[in-house]
């Protein structure tokens, strides 16, 4: 016989199904919530690409979970950048407490004073990077750390350097004056040689055509 006061709940298979059902949903949930920091997307803007330029340049990355208090943003510059005096200006829905610069290595390392939420869209401003020489493409890297440990995976974004205007201009004058002074040396030559040379300067305008038209593209 039953004691007062206590109520004996039968157990069927469909309450036990139930049970453990429940319990592996819970653990799911908060093996997720406990997940790396991932981003879903990174773009990245420079007021100035001009090669040499010492410029602005505007961040965007996305997180797709959250990341933790005392996480690590890591942004990697490619080859040919100096960032020995970049500085955070500003930064937007996210908030650093520690900037670190490797020049060397061309990485800052930013350190998170707050969790960022999942599905937050961060705008960073960074000063003072200075771009390659040499006009092309660049990839820009960004990852993000929790304790030292990678969390997800890294994205990265491709920034286009150009050759400057002023360099352009150059040579520009440079291609006239050249010009100037094969067409003098035509007219300076045996009339019996002014074919042949005529037509080594034509083929040497044509390349110098496309050789500016080229950098006009990049």
């Amino acid at each position: 016989m039953m004691a007062e006061g206590k109520v004996r709940t039968r157990r069927t298979p469909a309450t036990a199904v139930i049970a453990i059902v429940t319990t592996i949903a819970v653990a799911t949930s908060l093996v997720a919530t406990a997940a790396a920091a991932e981003l879903s997307y990174v773009k990245a803007s420079l007021e100035s690409n001009a090669a040499g330029d010492c410029t602005t340049l505007k961040l965007m990355f996305k997180t797709v979970n959250p990341l933790e208090k005392g996480g690590v943003v890591n942004i990697t510059f490619p080859e040919g950048f100096n960032v020995s005096k970049v500085c955070l200006e500003r930064a937007i829905c996210c908030t650093f407490d520690k900037v670190c610069v490797d020049a060397a290595n061309r990485t800052l390392s930013l350190r998170t004073a707050e969790s960022i939420p999942a599905k937050v869209k961060c705008v960073l401003t960074l000063r003072n990077v200075k771009n390659p020489l040499t006009p092309g493409e660049y990839t820009l890297v960004v990852a993000t750390f929790k304790n030292g440990t990678i969390d997800g995976p890294t994205h990265s974004v491709t920034i286009k350097i150009k050759v400057p205007p002023s360099m352009s201009l150059a040579l520009a004058s440079i291609t006239s004056k050249l010009m100037m002074l094969l067409d003098t040396l035509v007219n300076s030559v045996p009339e019996s040689a002014a074919g042949n040379i005529g037509n080594a300067v034509s083929e040497l305008l044509r390349l110098l055509d496309s050789f500016m038209r080229t950098l006009q593209k990049m």
